[in-house]
Order: C-alpha cells, then structure tokens, then sequence
C-alpha cells in the first residue's frame, strides 16, 4: 500500500478520504496546504483524522508519494515547484494531472513522475463518421468550479455498483483515478486542436474505452461550468 500526501488541501479531498476504501493500493496519511486554509484544514482532521500541517517537509517525511492536486482555492500555483522539487529530492514518487504539470513547468518525462491522465491521442480517418455508442450516458454537470461534480459522481457511482450496475466513470477531476474511474484525456484541454477535432477524439477515446467491456452505464463528468448559448441563457 502507497502512503501519500495530498497538496494543497482543496474541497476535493474530503470526498477522496471518505471513498478511498475502495481502493486499497493507497492510504492518505497527510494533507498539506496553506496557511490562509489552515483552519479548514484542522476542520477536515477533525472530522477523518488524517494528519494535516502546513509544514510540506514534515508531511513529505510521513510518505511514500505526493499527489498534487488542483488549484481550485484560488492560489494560483504558488508554492508547487519548490515542493515539488522537495519531493523529488526526498525521493518521493509524484501524482498530478497534465494541467498541473503545464502550470508548473514539470518535466513529464521524470520517472518519479506519474501522470493521472493520459494524453490518449487519437487518429482518425477524415472520411470517418462518429461512433455510435449503445451504451447509456448520465452527464454530471455543474456551473463552475467548487459546486460539488466530484462529490456526485463518487456517490452516484457507488449508488450504482451497489445496485449491481457494471459502471464506467468517466471523471473530470483527476482525483478520481484514485477511485476507480478513468479521468478525462489531456487533448480536451489542448489550446491547439479545433473543438470540433476534439469531438471525433472524443467520441472515438469513448468508443474504445466502453468497447468489449461489458457494463451497463457510463457516467461521464463533464469539466468547468455549462456552456452559455448567449447572455441570459
């Protein structure tokens, strides 16, 4: 079993501890963050017991890995390339999403660095037609960041299991391939393909995911807030 930490503390990470019993290969023993969110954080010991300090050297000194989450408690990126080259010095083995690495100037090459997301480019004839997917699609969708998605879609997973669904769970929050779910590729956040050639990668990353699998329902999170049409709607 991997011992991680988890930086910096965000609204996520709760719901992670809550569900990573079904995960066995990793255990949380540290949060970092902060010090504006200090507080929050004594409140999340209070209620999961997990070990939380704003001091990364003394969590870093607990574990086997670091997953540097999200910046979704609005400060910026700051602080995560001093940390992360700590970790590496330490020896510890390193968990982020593609974003976290373009925002931090990360080499991704690293071997000590694990991506939680693949790029999963996709070639696709010009000529050929989207995919037809038979499966049934629930979308779990939001209006911005911080409204509860990943919550959502980790309970309505489990929901489903229970109820002796075959489910895959496509998550928008990287945090989420610690529970079981397969995380959004990283060409959907490419600044250089059109929107209309990441519908054809997508709808084929889709096709040949579900493909000989049996499962009965994906549950697809989609990332960020719903698309305005215009102003009012």
């Amino acid at each position: 079993m991997t011992k991680i930490l988890l930086f910096p503390f965000n609204e996520d990470i709760e719901t992670l501890a809550f569900n990573l019993d079904e995960n066995s290969d990793y255990h949380i023993l540290a949060v970092s963050g902060y010090k504006e969110d200090e507080e929050k954080m004594k409140g999340f010991h209070q209620k999961s017991g997990i070990f939380v300090s704003v001091d990364f050297q003394v969590c870093l000194d607990m574990v086997d890995a670091v997953v540097f989450t999200e910046n979704t408690m609005g400060h910026e990126y700051y602080g995560y390339k001093e940390r992360i080259q700590l970790a590496l010095e330490n020896g510890k083995d390193i968990f982020m999403s593609h974003l976290v690495a373009e925002k931090t100037n990360t080499c991704v090459s690293n071997i000590r660095l694990h991506l939680l997301q693949s790029n999963g480019s996709i070639e696709r004839k010009a000529s050929e037609q989207l995919k037809e997917i038979s499966v049934p699609i629930i979308s779990v969708l939001g209006v911005g960041e911080n409204c509860g998605k990943f919550e959502l879609q980790v309970q309505y997973h489990r929901l489903l299991r229970q109820k002796g669904y075959k489910v895959l769970s496509i998550c928008s929050n990287p945090l989420g391939k610690f529970l079981d779910m397969e995380i959004l590729p990283g060409f959907l956040f490419s600044e250089s393909l059109s929107f209309q050639k990441k519908i054809e990668m997508f709808n084929e990353w889709i096709y040949k995911l579900q493909d000989g699998r049996e499962i009965d329902v994906i549950v697809l999170g989609c990332p960020g807030g719903i698309l305005p049409f215009n102003e009012i709607e």
